[in-house]
């Protein structure tokens, strides 16, 4: 089958728009900014129960047992290992920075070092999570990255209460459309006004 000029031109526009349609796009993080919320889980409160669970995402439920640091118990039980504990987590701390990364905040996370919550904290939680001040939470999976800072952490054996401030997701902009699709509706336009003009 031949094609006239200005059909030649229609299929290739929709075979390119084909194409870019199904080349994956890589997203960038995700910087919650949003209003910061408090979260607390109180000393002897149940860590199963989800009100004393910060279900951050669908992979990140923080909160912590009667004496340990904090663990996402959706993806472990009580387990705690120094270097892995929250797992899908990772945290960056000013005074464990190397350097001078700048702000400790989540737009500035690209300059910062991140390591599990313990090692974060200089292997000192109980000393160092108040004392710390800011810090950057990132989401590992869900490629997240929010502000935290604590301000209450029960130490020892006496109930594993915790609470901290956190930004939030900005609410969702309305989506523009994706260049591949402007692409796509740019062919239909120019087909109709040549298909017009034949007329």
């Amino acid at each position: 089958m031949r094609f006239t000029r200005p059909a030649a031109s229609i299929a290739l526009f929709f075979g390119v728009g084909l194409v870019a349609l199904s080349v994956p796009a890589f997203a960038e993080p995700i910087i919650w900014a949003g209003p910061s919320i408090s979260f607390e889980k109180p000393n002897f409160a149940d860590w199963t129960l989800a009100i004393n669970q910060d279900r951050l995402t669908d992979n990140v439920w923080l909160t912590r047992t009667n004496v340990l640091p904090l663990f996402n118990i959706r993806c472990s039980d009580d387990a705690f290992d120094t270097g892995v504990t929250p797992c899908d987590t990772e945290w960056a701390f000013g005074p464990t920075q190397s350097g001078n990364p700048g702000p400790i905040t989540a737009r500035n996370h690209a300059n910062l070092s991140f390591a599990s919550f313990v090692n974060a904290l200089n292997a000192a939680v109980g000393d160092n999570a108040l004392r710390f001040g800011p810090g950057v939470l990132h989401l590992i999976s869900d490629d997240i990255y929010l502000d935290i800072q604590f301000t209450s952490w029960t130490q020892r054996n006496n109930g594993g209460g915790f609470r901290y401030i956190r930004s939030t997701p900005e609410q969702e902009p309305v989506p523009e459309p994706a260049s591949a699709t402007l692409f796509v509706l740019g062919a239909l336009a120019a087909a109709g006004s040549a298909a017009r003009q034949r007329k």
